[in-house]
Parts: C-alpha cells; structure tokens; sequence
C-alpha cells in the first residue's frame, strides 16, 4: 500500500538520516518536540488522477508534502535538497516517479516558540504502480 512504501522511502537515505536528529514522522509533528533538533514530518493525499499503463497496471498520482523543521535556518535548505537529490533519484517496488512540483519561496520561522524553530514545506508528485 502506498503509505508502507511511502514510510520506506521517507527512512531509507542515509544522508537524510544524518541530518535529522530529531525524526522522520509522518503527519504532525508531537505537541512538545525538542526544538533543538532537526526534523521531517510529511504526509500524502491522492492526486489528479489515474492512467492505465497496461490491462493490469495503473499508475495513480499522490502529492506527497514534506516540511523540513530545524532550529538552525541554514541545515533547513541543507536538510531539503539532501532529501531532494534523494527522492527524485528514488525508486520502490511501486513508486517509480518522484518529482517536486511546489516548494515555498523562503524559508519561515514557527512566531509562536520561544525558541526560533524555522521550516520549509516542499511538495511532490509521486507515480505509484498498482
């Protein structure tokens, strides 16, 4: 199912993992994370649509959202371009295609910590075989 191989994708890389000494979670980041660490949270919803590529396969497209969150505004840019030289070079069993469709202009700040805690938010399409 495509979150299992989507869970995969988002903890395989090494290099990613390095960065992040917080987590990779999927959906939300915890109520109270340590914001001194470096973190990943991303989650996917289905996108626009489905095309046949034979009598048994289809491929159906999901937009994968991904925000970088780190205490340090500099390891933000450097965590998201680890995770996207990783991503559009990835491929599963049933993910074939990643490719970034939208990242935002610049990186913001979280105003309602004490502590600064900035973030980047990129999107993906992702081409998953079914």
């Amino acid at each position: 199912m495509i979150k299992s191989d989507l869970i995969t994708c988002m903890n395989a890389d090494p290099s990613t993992n390095a960065l992040v000494n917080g987590k990779i979670v999927y959906e939300e980041l915890p109520v109270s994370f340590d914001k001194t660490k470096n973190w990943i949270n991303w989650s996917y919803s289905r996108g626009s649509g489905e095309d046949a590529t034979s009598e048994k396969d289809y491929v159906i497209t999901y937009n994968l959202t991904v925000q970088c969150v780190s205490p340090v505004l500099d390891t933000v840019d450097i965590i998201s371009n680890t995770l996207y030289n990783y991503l559009i070079k990835y491929i599963g069993s049933r993910i074939k295609n990643i490719e970034m469709i939208s990242e935002s202009e610049n990186t913001k700040e979280f105003k309602d910590t004490p502590q600064s805690v900035w973030y980047k938010t990129l999107t993906y399409q992702v081409d998953y075989y079914k």
